[in-house]
């Protein structure tokens, strides 16, 4: 699973929105659309905020080979 269907399904898992996402860790609505429908990779830093939000393993968003979320 690719990181943009992980940020999707997190968040979906958490029954929460994008904007609710993007207020969560300070990132712009405009940058989580990017990340969950346009194939944009965030920068470490936030990937960070996006692990911490979505309360998943930083390595489970990077690693594409890793199916089952780390949950923090």
């Amino acid at each position: 699973m690719d990181f943009a269907k992980k940020i999707k399904k997190e968040r979906e898992n958490l029954g929460i929105t994008q904007e609710e996402l993007a207020e969560r860790t300070g990132l712009s609505k405009r940058s989580i659309v990017a990340y969950e429908s346009q194939g944009v990779i965030a920068r470490y830093k936030n990937i960070v905020k996006l692990a911490t939000a979505l309360q998943v393993a930083v390595e489970y968003l990077m690693n594409d080979d890793m199916q089952e979320a780390i949950y923090n």
